[in-house]
């Protein structure tokens, strides 16, 4: 019999991702997890379109289907402080300070 040849011998590994929720109930997003040890309920700090945020890992870090284009993923920054927390804390009431002039 022939050998068994493996087409994904000597490919380098994928970084691994994580998927991050922002709120409650809503969209994941991918975040690449890189050498953090991170497991699901962690609460991390990320970075973003509307900034830096606080975000819950719903999926645990694992390595994304070869399809994937991982190129444009931004890095989850560290775990989350309590002077984040308070941070986020206060962002709704920025907001809401705001709703009057907002039309």
């Amino acid at each position: 019999m022939g050998q068994d040849i493996d087409p994904f011998e000597g490919i380098k590994p994928m970084p691994k991702i994580v998927a991050v929720s922002l709120q409650q109930t809503g969209h994941l997003h991918n975040f690449l997890a890189g050498d953090a040890s991170l497991k699901r309920g962690d609460r991390v700090l990320i970075e973003s379109e509307a900034g830096t945020r606080v975000g819950t890992v719903e999926v645990e870090p694992h390595e994304p289907a070869r399809s994937i284009d991982i190129s444009a993923m931004r890095p989850i920054i560290r775990i989350a402080s309590d002077d984040d927390f308070n941070v986020e804390k206060e962002k709704p009431r920025a907001r809401g300070g705001c709703a009057p002039f907002v039309r």
